[in-house]
This record gives structure tokens, C-alpha cells and sequence, in this order.
């Protein structure tokens, strides 16, 4: 198995088809994650994130419609690691993301599945160092 060979610091997952009663148990790995949103009986999507247990590490309370777990690790410096799954069928504004992004303390390492959502991802791209950098005024 990969984390047995790798030992890694953390891993992002998405799609993960998790809902509330299951959870990701491996010896030596905590598991933090939003679980898969059920429609008509049909779980689809899902975020977690596996870090290491020697890691110190906390969950961040994310309050957010989108499919999205963070934690704030520390490993060498604090950073704060985000995991996203973006439904290829949800409807979301720009402002969803940036009402996330708030949420986050910076540094920021964002990974995600956000299923090609082309337009709204070279937007917020455009707009992504006006709200990073308003953060540290």
C-alpha cells in the first residue's frame, strides 16, 4: 500500500463516496473529511484529507456550501491545507469560492477536483492576488 511506502506528510482525496456514517481508518494516519452528498438514494462526491498522525494538525470549521475539508498542519512552518470537489452539475458562484478562501489563514495549499469548470476557474484566477494580498493589509 502507498502510505506504508511513502509515508506521506498528508493526502488530499476527492470524490471519496463517503457519507456521515463511514470513515477512513489507516494505523498511523488521522482522516478529516465532508462526506459525499446523497441524491435520490446515490452518494456522489466527497472531500478528505489523511495526515499523518505525528503531525500536529487540527480541522478547520469551514462553513461553505462547496465540498471542501481544511486543516492547519504544522510541518516545518503552519500551513493550511484545503481539499475541493467541485461537481461537474453544481451550481456555484465565484463568490462561494472567495467566501472559502476568507476562511482559510494563509499560507494556503489548495488542492481539488474542480472538474474542468473552465470560465469560472480562469476568473478567479484573474482575481485571486487582489484577495490574497487585501489579506495582508
Amino acid at each position: 500500500m502507498l502510505l506504508s511506502l511513502v509515508h506521506p506528510s498528508v493526502i488530499c482525496l476527492q470524490e471519496t463516496f463517503l457519507t456521515e456514517s463511514t470513515n477512513i481508518t489507516f494505523k498511523g494516519v488521522s482522516s478529516q473529511q465532508k462526506p459525499a452528498q446523497e441524491v435520490n438514494g446515490v452518494v456522489h462526491g466527497g472531500s478528505a484529507i489523511l495526515v499523518n498522525s505525528s503531525i500536529p494538525h487540527r480541522q478547520l470549521d469551514l462553513q461553505t456550501s462547496l465540498q471542501a475539508v481544511a486543516i492547519r498542519m504544522s510541518c516545518q512552518k503552519t500551513i493550511t491545507v484545503c481539499s475541493i470537489y467541485l461537481p461537474p452539475s453544481m451550481a456555484f458562484s465565484s463568490n462561494d469560492f472567495y467566501d472559502l478562501l476568507q476562511q482559510l489563514p494563509l499560507p494556503i495549499l489548495i488542492t481539488g477536483n474542480f472538474n474542468s469548470q473552465e470560465k469560472w476557474w480562469r476568473m478567479f484566477l484573474l482575481n485571486v492576488d487582489v484577495i490574497v494580498n487585501s489579506r495582508f493589509i
